[in-house]
């Protein structure tokens, strides 16, 4: 649904920036006939293959509004199957300096199909209102004002398997200089519930995505997708990205249209039953961040932060709940990002060339990305590899830096703070098979014995465990040669 719907979205302001264009070209009276073959060829020659259309588009003046209609919307699935979405309305309105008022309107019922063309469920929109002020030289909506309620989707003759109360969608962007539009975009999705007759049920209280763009060229992205391998098709034909060294080409000279992105996923209140309708887990709340800087510089800033809190599980295994990790982090970063010559190593992956030999791709990948990352001297930043469970805890920090100089291309350090580890060794003691007892417990006494015994700000005992990686190429734990440390630990006992 989600690349469906984004596909869909994209041709419809397509279809826009030809409905808006045509107005101002001509008087009101002559506008209708000649917007229909505009829209028709602009929508037919969209550069997914994916969409169709039953019939002619209808357009027809409404005061000093244009009213369209396009019949019979279908969305085709790469892999076969779709979304008969049904007849579409759109409704635009001149606001004055290049601005329209615009409103769409989607069927209330909508169907899945698999393959063979059968109807295998449906998507229920039961209230909907989408309004947003589009700008066509930008070929962008500046500001969306979206909800929707009670969305179900159901199979034939069978209940509602998932349902969701309310979706809401609010963007805005604002011109903060020449050219340069900044702001943000919030998804909000309330009561979200899925039922499965094998997998149990699944309940999400709220998932809300704020995403921000910073400086985003809005009309240098519109003259850029000009350019594309569909719109140099013309003619109102079909056009497809049926040539892989030309689509490779054009998204290889796609610059950055952004000096900054961020997006916030929070997803709060989960539980899910199992099949018998016993509670197999809670989660109170789970949060993810992605930021990328500087992306109109050489070298740009990555940020990537995950957390979850409140996790409890009815089966918590043989060592028990206190060693659920109630709460997790992870928090990464990094600078000096040749954030280019990555884009264009990921695309080299879409190569039917190279995907003819995954294995082969991803090691080019690995060995690309490396001399570039050394090149740039890039530094990845470890903030945070945190973990807390009731009886065991642990944190990580640490860096690590390309650095040509150096015997191993880098040089860095991490450390690792790991509290209730003597518990856990006289809790794996206790699980009923005895092999992987043994096994588990003797690793476990193997890392405690590699640490330093310290303790923490609350007086709990815990061991330290500080990794170097020198210039010269020796790897290093607190303090002492990672090799011979290792040599000493497994040397036979006398």
């Amino acid at each position: 649904m989600t690349r469906w719907r984004g596909w869909f979205v994209a041709t419809l302001l397509a279809t826009l920036t030809i409905v808006v264009m045509a107005r101002d070209a001509g008087a009101a009276s002559q506008a209708s006939e000649a917007l229909k073959g505009r829209i028709e060829a602009a929508m037919d020659r969209w550069p997914y293959n994916f969409y169709q259309r039953s019939g002619p588009v209808v357009v027809r003046e409404e005061g000093d509004a244009f009213a369209i209609t396009i019949p019979g919307v279908a969305l085709s699935a790469p892999d076969g199957g779709g979304l008969d979405i049904g007849d579409v309305a759109i409704l635009a309105r001149p606001l004055g300096d290049d601005r329209f008022d615009v409103s769409i309107a989607l069927p209330k019922t909508m169907a899945i199909e698999d393959k063979a063309g059968t109807i295998v469920g449906f998507v229920v929109i039961e209230r909907q209102r989408f309004k947003g002020v589009f700008v066509p030289s930008l070929k962008s909506l500046i500001e969306t004002e979206a909800s929707y309620g009670n969305i179900w989707f159901t199979r034939p003759g069978a209940r509602p398997s998932a349902r969701l109360a309310t979706l809401e969608m609010h963007a805005r962007l604002d011109e903060v200089a020449s050219g340069r539009w900044s702001g943000p975009s919030t998804v909000i999705a309330r009561d979200f519930a899925v039922d499965s007759d094998d997998a149990g049920r699944l309940v999400i209280d709220e998932i809300r995505i704020v995403t921000k763009v910073a400086k985003m060229r809005l009309a240098e992205m519109a003259r850029f997708m000009d350019k594309s391998p569909a719109s140099a098709a013309g003619g109102g034909a079909p056009a497809q990205w049926s040539d892989p060294a030309a689509a490779l080409s054009f998204f290889g000279d796609m610059p950055s249209f952004y000096d900054g992105m961020s997006m916030d996923v929070s997803v709060s209140g989960i539980a899910a039953d199992d099949s018998e309708g016993a509670r197999a887990f809670t989660l109170d709340r789970a949060f993810y961040k992605l930021s990328l800087d500087d992306l109109d510089q050489a070298l740009a800033r990555f940020s990537f932060r995950y957390e979850h809190s409140g996790l409890a599980v009815a089966d918590a295994g043989e060592l028990g709940e206190d060693f659920v990790p109630e709460r997790a982090v992870l928090d990464f970063g990094a600078i000096n990002v040749p954030a280019e010559d990555l884009k264009r190593s990921f695309l080299k992956l879409a190569d039917p060339k190279m995907r003819a030999n995954p294995d082969l791709a991803q090691a080019m990948l690995a060995n690309q990305m490396s001399a570039a990352a050394l090149k740039a001297k890039t530094e990845l930043r470890v903030r945070a590899i945190n973990v807390e469970a009731p009886a065991l805890g642990m944190t990580t920090e640490g860096m690590i830096k390309g650095d040509p100089g150096a015997a191993m291309s880098a040089t860095g350090w991490l450390e690792v703070v790991i509290r209730g580890l003597d518990a856990a060794i006289e809790k794996l003691a206790t699980m009923p098979d005895r092999q992987t007892a043994a096994q588990s417990q003797g690793m476990a006494q193997f890392i405690a014995g590699l640490g330093v015994i310290d303790s923490d700000e609350n007086g709990a005992k815990v061991r330290r465990y500080r990794f170097e990686l020198t210039p010269e190429g020796k790897l290093l734990l607190n303090g002492t040669d990672f090799k011979q440390l290792l040599g000493a630990m497994m040397a036979p006992k006398q």
